[in-house]
């Protein structure tokens, strides 16, 4: 009787220890999924970064585009200036 129970709880001993040595392969397998997940986030952020980045370079350029523009009004104003005071001279 007592080889039968010490065979009984072998077998549940071997059952509940590879239940808990799967749980903790599948407790594994997900943080691994998971920091694949987080690396993920972090290249995507990484991206929007430079996107960004990107970004504020092109609205630099434009302010740079808008002050020449600016300029370019400016001295057509000067030489419509001109053109009235040689027509008052003249």
């Amino acid at each position: 009787m007592s080889d039968v129970r010490g065979q009984r709880s072998d077998v549940r001993g071997r059952i509940f220890g590879f239940r808990i040595s799967d749980v903790r392969c599948r407790r594994s397998e997900v943080g691994g999924q998971m920091s694949d997940f987080g690396f993920r986030i972090s290249e995507v952020r990484g991206r929007m970064a430079e996107v960004r980045g990107q970004m504020s370079d092109f609205g630099g350029r434009m302010a740079e585009v808008r002050g020449r523009m600016s300029d370019v009004r400016c001295r057509i104003s000067e030489v419509g200036c001109q053109r009235s005071d040689v027509g008052c001279q003249s």
